[in-house]
């Protein structure tokens, strides 16, 4: 009988173990979600001025290395303000309406003087084009990665409507499921030691 007391009582010190275990991992999930939401309102607010928060911009744009006689595709990318003077020759720089098309572009910098008002830069080889400075929209960096496009998706209405749910659904599908006390459970903080 002493025996089956110990088991028991290791048994519900093992049980209490993993609810505060799960209770750590809400609240946590809570505080990320927090942040995340904080983030996105941020950039949702902000989406008057090309998405740019924290000196990065996420914008989709058409992606270099792609032949301009076939359908383009663009992606999610990730710029960085940077003052036009500090533009090297071989950066890729974000620029709007290459090609008469209302799309920004990626495209490498061939030439940077110091004294013009204009950077010439290329999405081919075959063609170059004098882009005002002040029409840069960053210095690029890399694709985005999954919370770029989360940012970027948040920027607008439905993106932000969405996301927000979604973080609520998983709040709450955590909370229904494995921390609410079923009926007919025994709660078991009187059993934790003092």
């Amino acid at each position: 009988m002493q025996e089956k007391r110990i088991k028991t009582k290791n048994s519900n010190k093992n049980k209490l173990n993993i609810i505060k275990l799960k209770k750590y991992i809400f609240i946590m999930l809570i505080v990320i979600f927090s942040i995340n939401i904080i983030i996105s309102t941020l950039f949702f607010i902000n989406g008057n001025t090309k998405y740019r928060l924290f000196e990065r911009a996420y914008v989709e744009a058409v992606l270099p290395g792609q032949n301009i006689n076939e359908p383009l595709n663009t992606g999610v990318v990730k710029a960085i303000d940077v003052d036009s003077e500090n533009i090297n020759v071989g950066d890729y720089i974000i620029v709007y309406g290459d090609y008469g098309l209302d799309e920004n572009w990626v495209e490498i910098v061939i030439e940077n003087d110091s004294e013009s008002t204009f950077i010439v830069s290329s999405y081919s080889t075959f063609t170059a084009l004098e882009v005002d400075k002040d029409d840069v929209l960053g210095v690029f960096v890399e694709e985005a990665n999954f919370l770029g496009l989360i940012f970027y998706f948040s920027s607008f209405v439905v993106g932000y409507i969405l996301i927000f749910c979604f973080e609520a659904i998983i709040v709450f599908a955590f909370y229904f499921y494995l921390l609410r006390e079923k009926k007919g459970q025994v709660n078991l903080d009187r059993f934790e030691e003092e």
